[in-house]
């Protein structure tokens, strides 16, 4: 592999992991210097080669409610959610 493919490599990989820490594609593009669409365009082709999260999904046996909800059960009297009024 030549000194430029693995630069590109690189910063295909730069990419990616800026992309996934939540820069937006257009920082992106100023940080490294290339498109926008590009940044999308190596995004995209790297989701693709991901194994697909909905395979992935099991059904829960446990469920664990949150104690806010005694709270707002309880104040529902007097801030009257049915009717969304305070």
């Amino acid at each position: 592999m030549t000194k430029h493919k693995r630069d590109f490599a690189k910063k295909k990989v730069r990419v990616i992991r800026l992309y996934c820490s939540g820069v937006s594609f257009r920082q992106i593009g100023r940080l490294e210097n290339i498109s926008p669409t590009s940044v999308r365009r190596w995004v995209r082709q790297y989701a693709q080669g991901l194994p697909d999260a909905a395979s992935n999904i099991q059904s829960a046996s446990v469920v664990e409610l949150d104690e806010q909800w005694h709270f707002v059960k309880k104040k529902s009297k007097a801030l009257d959610l049915d009717s969304s009024r305070l």
